[in-house]
């Protein structure tokens, strides 16, 4: 997890949470998913909504080796 330093009077730092997958036969990724979101300050933390800001899914479809 990573935490942005983007925190401001309104609002908490945004968490990033990234995950990478990576194939040896490929030598390269071959998915990354991503999610981040941060969260409004407020009297009722408790109740307070996260606001996702990233929600990414990337996967490799096909792939040929070089000669």
């Amino acid at each position: 997890m990573i935490w942005l330093d983007d925190e401001t009077f309104w609002r908490f730092p945004t968490e990033c949470n990234y995950t990478f997958w990576y194939a040896p036969a490929v030598r390269n990724l071959v998915r990354m998913v991503k999610f981040a979101s941060y969260q409004e300050k407020g009297d009722n933390m408790e109740g307070a909504a996260r606001v996702r800001t990233q929600n990414s899914y990337i996967d490799l479809v096909s792939f040929t080796p070089g000669a």
